[in-house]
Parts: structure tokens; sequence; C-alpha cells
């Protein structure tokens, strides 16, 4: 009779399989993306889905929009484009640029 020991995956590399998972990639390439460090299969990470609770693992919400604004101005000679941008969802996390 021929034994076959269970192989635990490490917590660290089921949480970074459960990120990649809901950042938006599928099953498979999940898969795929932990080769280098474990094979597990597409099977295994959606069991691992069904486990976890999507907010433990990814807490930030996809954003759906950003609201996004340009101005051109002129500060002397030069003209410049001001770009600034925010989030519905989070208002805290926009950004700003300036293009001279």
């Amino acid at each position: 009779m021929v034994t076959v020991e269970r192989e635990r995956t490490s917590a660290a590399i089921m949480m970074y399989a459960l990120y990649l998972y809901f950042l938006g990639l599928s099953l498979r390439n999940t898969s795929r993306a932990l080769e280098p460090f474990v094979e597990r299969s597409h099977v295994a990470i959606w069991q691992w889905v069904q486990r976890f609770d999507p907010e433990q693992v990814y807490p930030c919400k996809r954003i759906a929009a950003f609201l996004i604004d340009e101005a051109q101005l002129q500060i002397g000679s030069t003209e410049a484009w001001v770009c600034m941008g925010s989030s519905r969802t989070y208002p805290q996390s926009g950004f700003g640029s300036l293009h001279i």
C-alpha cells in the first residue's frame, strides 16, 4: 500500500493567491501565477475563495468610476496642464499631476 502525505500550503501562499484572484485574475491564471512557488490547481484556489471572506483578504472595494478634470493654465509665459482626479467610493484617494 502506498501512502501519500498531504502537503499543506503555507498561509502566505494562500493569501497571495487570494489577493491575485480578488484583483481580477481568473482561477486558472492565479494557479499559473503560483507555479514558481507551488503547484496548486484552480479547484484548490476556488476552495480557498469559498473558505475566506473577500473583505479579510482585500479590504478595498473596487472603484467603479473616477472623476477626472483637467485645466490648462498659463504661468508667466509657460502653459501648463493640471489634472485632478478622485473616486466616488474613496474620495480621500485623490490624485493630481502637473504637466509643463
